[in-house]
């Protein structure tokens, strides 16, 4: 839900990307996710439907590309996008 409205957040499509994370990277015990100069798995979500996909980005100014499983990019549908990063390091993400 929207924090200044209550209302429920609509998005088009959902990214759930698996990355690497560094917890406690300084005395305030916070946590670092790698989203650059990286790739990795994830899932996209669209319209009742969801795929596994692979993603890469190069350097920290570059975008995100996302990938289907043959290799083709991913077409988002028109509307807004969610992008969730999950780290095993925190038990990772399931879904049915």
């Amino acid at each position: 839900a929207d924090a200044n409205s209550g209302d429920a957040a609509v998005f088009q499509n959902l990214l759930v990307l698996s990355t690497y994370t560094q917890t406690g990277i300084d005395d305030h015990y916070h946590t670092a996710m790698n989203t650059y100069e990286c790739e990795g798995t994830g899932f996209f979500f669209n319209g009742g439907y969801s795929e596994p996909i692979t993603w890469k980005r190069g350097a920290v100014n570059e975008p995100f590309h996302y990938y289907t499983a043959d290799g083709s990019e991913l077409e988002l549908g028109v509307g807004h996008t969610y992008i969730a990063f999950v780290s095993s390091s925190y038990g990772g993400v399931t879904f049915n």
